[in-house]
């Protein structure tokens, strides 16, 4: 069984309630274009293995550039980093509504690994009609 919706929108970072709150605004704008597979979770390292299930992804930080993040964001960014799994079918965007530094090496990583950009937006709300 699938850790991620196809549709998966994660958060976490040094401000997990405020990335949140923002990826349930994202959730609210997917819904309301009719994405029924869609779903807010935490990043977590199962969350990260089960990126081969997801079709869409979009992640929501609030990081900090020195390095203090949550205990789920640094897991999940582990297992990132040493996968070799490549994710040729996801398509995915990365908001960061923290200094930005985490959200732009995490959206190389996952290039790295194959994924496909769907945005450049720092707007949650924007990288959601992309998504859409």
């Amino acid at each position: 069984m699938a850790e991620i919706a196809r549709d998966a929108i994660l958060f976490g970072g040094a401000d997990c309630a405020a990335a949140e709150a923002e990826a349930n605004k994202v959730l609210d704008v997917l819904k309301a274009a009719g994405c029924d597979e869609a779903a807010v979770a935490g990043l977590t390292r199962k969350a990260a293995a089960s990126l081969g299930e997801a079709r869409s992804l979009t992640i929501v930080l609030a990081s900090r550039g020195d390095g203090a993040q949550d205990v789920g964001f640094d897991r999940f960014w582990r297992f990132l980093k040493r996968s070799g799994d490549q994710l040729p079918h996801l398509k995915f965007a990365v908001v960061d509504v923290g200094d930005g530094a985490v959200g732009a090496e995490v959206a190389t990583r996952l290039e790295a690994l194959g994924a496909s950009k769907m945005t450049d937006a720092a707007d949650p709300t924007k990288a959601a009609a992309a998504t859409a």
